[in-house]
């Protein structure tokens, strides 16, 4: 009797752990899916401010846990080559970038690996807010842009989790935690 109960005990761990994950993707609702996502509002732009584009796309990935939540939000804009150029020029100006990766406070435990990665076509650089906004914590609350040459897009990415203590590979981190591609 004491055995089923434990495999019971166990099997109900087991799935409050794995949680749920939900996708939304409509474009109509950025400014809710960004409002939803722990201070992303001070980093991903507003509609207003990306110009002439073509198209854009976004996705807001959550994921509920019994220990943990966490949060992830991309938005993609499609430009022609002439815009996409400026503003590719603009963001490289008004935003600091990591030039190497973060330890933790007792600078053994390299919390962000890598300074930038590449994933579905995209250079993606980790952006370091930590000066101008104070909610900005690596890697529990951070920000990132991508860049693809081949198709005059950039990605706006924001991520937030209060439990998560480092990140092992950027590229995998990206490829887990954010939906990469654009759904309509």
């Amino acid at each position: 009797m004491k055995r089923l109960f434990a495999l019971i005990f166990i099997c109900a761990m087991l799935l409050a752990m794995s949680g749920c994950t939900t996708i939304k993707s409509n474009m109509d609702s950025y400014d809710d899916y960004v409002a939803t996502v722990p201070n992303a509002k001070a980093f991903m732009p507003s509609l207003d401010s990306l110009g002439d584009y073509i198209q854009s796309a976004v996705n807001l990935q959550s994921r509920d846990m019994l220990i943990y939540k966490s949060d992830s939000i991309i938005l993609f804009v499609l430009y022609t080559k002439e815009d996409y150029d400026e503003k590719k020029e603009e963001l490289q100006k008004s935003h600091s970038f990591l030039s190497e990766a973060v330890y933790d406070k007792n600078g053994k435990t390299r919390i962000i690996p890598e300074v930038s990665a590449f994933v579905n076509g995209y250079t993606i650089k980790v952006a370091d807010n930590r000066k101008t906004d104070k909610n900005y914590s690596f890697p529990k609350s951070f920000g990132m842009v991508g860049y693809n040459d081949d198709i005059n897009a950039i990605a706006y990415m924001y991520f937030s989790d209060d439990e998560l203590d480092y990140i092992k590979s950027l590229p995998k981190f990206i490829t887990e935690y954010f939906v990469f591609e654009a759904r309509q």
